[in-house]
C-alpha cells in the first residue's frame, strides 16, 4: 500500500470521527445550528444558517463563522488557509428559531465556510 494512500485513509477516519463526535454532542446542546446555504459570486459570499433553540430555557451566544480557501484536498495550504472569522451573536427565547443571512466580501475564489457554536443559558 503507497505511503499516499494509508494517509488518505487516516484522514478520511479522522474526519468521519470528528463529525461523528459532532453529531453526537449537537444533538445534546439545546442550540442547533442548520447551515442553509453557501454562495459565493464575485467578490461576495451570502451565507444563511437557521439557529433552533430546542428547549425550554432562554441561550445566548456566538455563532462563529470562519471562512477559507477551498485549496483541495493534500495541499498543506488546504488545512491553514484561514480568511477571516465572522462572529454573530444571539439571544433566542424558548423554542425559537431565527435565520441568518449576510454576505462576506472577499477578493478570493474557491472559499469554505465553517460554523462553530457558543451558547450561555441565560
Amino acid at each position: 500500500m503507497k505511503i499516499g494512500n494509508i494517509i488518505l485513509i487516516g484522514f478520511v477516519t479522522a474526519v468521519s470521527a470528528l463529525i461523528a463526535a459532532k453529531y453526537i454532542s449537537n444533538s445534546t446542546e439545546p442550540v442547533k445550528l442548520v447551515e442553509k446555504s453557501f454562495y459565493c459570486s464575485g467578490n461576495s459570499c451570502e451565507y444563511i444558517f437557521e439557529l433552533e433553540n430546542t428547549s425550554n430555557d432562554q441561550h445566548s451566544g456566538i455563532v462563529h463563522i470562519h471562512f477559507r480557501d477551498n485549496l483541495g484536498i493534500g495541499s498543506y495550504k488546504s488545512t491553514a488557509s484561514m480568511l477571516g472569522t465572522v462572529e454573530k451573536s444571539f439571544m433566542l427565547k424558548p423554542n425559537e428559531s431565527v435565520v441568518i443571512s449576510d454576505i462576506y466580501k472577499t477578493d478570493r475564489q474557491n472559499i469554505n465556510v465553517y460554523y462553530a457554536v457558543s451558547t450561555n443559558k441565560t
